[in-house]
């Protein structure tokens, strides 16, 4: 993402008390499972219950997210992978 892009992204706000009983769970799953099964696990409590998105939305971030990192790993500047 540009800077210039990255201006307009509008982030929400989400309590830290709301989501602080995450961080030992997705700590957890990240380690036994890997990086997709802890997104699955934040994805299912930050955006779906807490932001009230549906699957749909869910997965079409998801897929932005690998466009986005494609394009960075395309011009040599990242090398993390989403998925």
């Amino acid at each position: 993402m540009e800077p210039t892009e990255a201006r307009n992204v509008v982030l929400p706000v989400v309590e830290d008390s709301a989501v602080a009983h995450l961080y030992e769970e997705v700590d957890s799953v990240c380690r036994l499972g890997g990086i997709d099964a802890a997104r699955l696990v934040v994805d299912k409590d930050i955006l779906k219950k807490h932001l009230g998105l549906s699957d749909r939305d869910c997965q079409l971030l998801r897929q932005g997210a690998r466009i986005l990192a494609e394009r960075r790993s395309q011009r040599g500047g990242g090398h993390r992978r989403v998925a």
